[in-house]
């Protein structure tokens, strides 16, 4: 069975599980769109079966400059956009209020029209690179699937919504204690097992039993020693298991928690995570000398914080100098 037929097959049976068993997902009627040799098919694929979803912590539908050829030839681009534009599918947002308006959107996934592929760049990054960033040569975002019928099928529909949910949403994953993936929009469906395998069912491996409240009862307690043993013993970073990706960052936010700088620094140089929460972690004690050492050292995340934290602590023309004192020579790791 390909990709568009399993996609199928499940938004049918959300579709009924929602009326039968009040799942709170909400599935739009398709949405037909005219067909434009400019976007990709797997748009279609999918709005032709799906007009819209709402999770109630993402929610998908078809951006208003695709709806038409017109909308997409007259479109505005942003020339200082430095991803060029992408028309967002998606987005994660928190509601907090009563009323429509009461809504706060954390950002968005978006279709690259060259290459079909899915991604995510947070906020604060996309407005670094808007903002300091011009000139650089790569641009560090979160990619998810090669087409939109596989996002999908495997992140919105599928075992990937978790790791999803924690990179948009910054939601803890959700798991029961059989570590049968049950999304936080499917828990009161057990129809809904079945059709969504476990991570270790789909992808044909064997999964680690992991002592995930052992973890957290150590974490609460500050012993990071037993908290660290436990997570890192199950962590895999990037793993198709959803749970072991989950714990591979919560290891690396351990290591930070527990003030372990050298060995998330040694991390730092092969692990993009590790990286990342170092580098946070600077930021938050404002050690600008350390974020400024590791920019230099090509580290763009690190000259993004140190950017920040300059204009926080009120240095504006320092922070302005910084990109291109910096990254004169535009080599960015």
């Amino acid at each position: 069975m390909d990709v568009i037929e399993v996609l199928r097959e499940r938004v049918g049976t959300f579709r009924r599980l929602a009326v039968e068993h009040g799942t709170p997902v909400v599935i739009g009627a398709p949405v037909p769109l005219p067909r434009n040799p400019g976007l990709p098919g797997g748009l279609y694929d999918v709005f032709d079966l799906v007009g819209s979803v709402d999770t109630g912590d993402l929610r998908f539908a078809p951006p208003a400059k695709v709806r038409t050829v017109e909308a997409w030839r007259d479109r505005v681009v942003d020339e200082e956009c430095p991803l060029g534009g992408p028309p967002a599918i998606g987005e994660g947002y928190v509601v907090t209020g009563d009323t429509e308006d009461d809504v706060i959107v954390i950002g968005d996934l978006s279709l690259d029209v060259a290459d079909s592929s899915v991604y995510y760049i947070d906020g604060d990054s996309y407005r670094f690179y808007c903002i300091d960033g011009a000139g650089l040569e790569e641009i560090e975002v979160d990619e998810f699937a090669p087409d939109l019928p596989t996002f999908f099928t495997r992140y919105v529909f599928g075992p990937g919504y978790p790791r999803l949910a924690a990179t948009v949403c910054n939601l803890r994953a959700y798991q029961t204690r059989k570590h049968r993936y049950v999304a936080p929009w499917m828990t009161n469906s057990r129809e809904a097992h079945p059709l969504i395998p476990p991570p270790g069912r789909e992808t044909g491996r064997m999964e680690t039993w992991f002592d995930h409240a052992a973890a957290e009862a150590a974490e609460a307690r500050g012993d990071w020693t037993t908290a660290i043993a436990v997570v890192s013993e199950f962590a895999e970073c990037y793993s198709q298991d959803f749970h072991r990706h989950n714990a591979h960052l919560w290891h690396m936010d351990l290591l930070a928690r527990a003030g372990l700088l050298d060995e998330l620094a040694d991390q730092a140089g092969v692990d993009v995570h590790a990286r990342r929460r170092l580098d946070r972690l600077l930021f938050e004690e404002g050690r600008a000398g350390e974020l400024r050492r590791r920019a230099e050292d090509g580290d763009k995340t690190a000259l993004h914080l140190l950017v920040r934290l300059l204009r926080a602590q009120g240095q504006r023309a320092a922070a302005v100098r910084a990109p291109a004192d910096i990254d004169a020579d535009r080599k960015r790791a």
